[in-house]
């Protein structure tokens, strides 16, 4: 695009050295859960360290929701205690106390085409901004009340928005 005055530096965030102050920075540390790949941290220190005052960092603005969500039929695993093959019944596998402790059994990615229905209106768990919030900011557990709509409860969708500016988001 006839753009000559950028740089690309192969190189872990705080180890990345300049020897003037930057007016952007554009990244990719989003991890599939927003903030797990240490996108706060690495930003908040690569802001403090490198960006000029009044510099943009881009995208800079998160919003996270969670949702409960229906999954189409054909994507719904059921617990090995729940199933029936061949005349053989599993109930005795039924973990003893809270299943959610057991490993990851009961988490799994998501893609778009796997929820059938939203059950609720998305609850906004918290806005994150990267020009102004540190790794303080992340709360440490979060609270959410739903209005729901009559179907099957498989779960929660936990999901975010990144906004670049007033006029670009995904």
């Amino acid at each position: 695009n006839g753009i000559t005055n950028i740089e690309f530096v192969r190189a872990h965030s705080k180890e990345y050295r300049t020897k003037e102050r930057v007016d952007v920075l554009l990244h990719e540390q989003i991890g599939m859960s927003l903030v797990d790949e240490d996108m706060v941290e690495n930003l908040g220190d690569l802001r403090r360290r490198v960006l000029k005052p009044g510099g943009l960092i881009l995208p800079g603005h998160f919003e996270m929701f969670v949702a409960p969500v229906e999954i189409v039929p054909e994507q719904r695993m059921p617990f090995i205690h729940e199933q029936r093959v061949g005349g053989l019944d599993f109930s005795s596998f039924r973990p003893k106390g809270n299943i959610s402790t057991r490993g990851s059994y009961d988490k799994r990615l998501l893609q778009t085409r796997d929820v059938g229905r939203v059950l609720s209106t998305p609850v906004r768990l918290f806005d994150l901004d990267l020009h102004h919030d540190d790794t303080s900011f992340i709360p440490g557990s979060v609270e959410a009340e739903f209005v729901m709509e009559e179907g099957q409860l498989d779960g929660f969708a936990l999901f975010f928005s990144c906004r670049f500016d007033d006029e670009i988001a995904f």
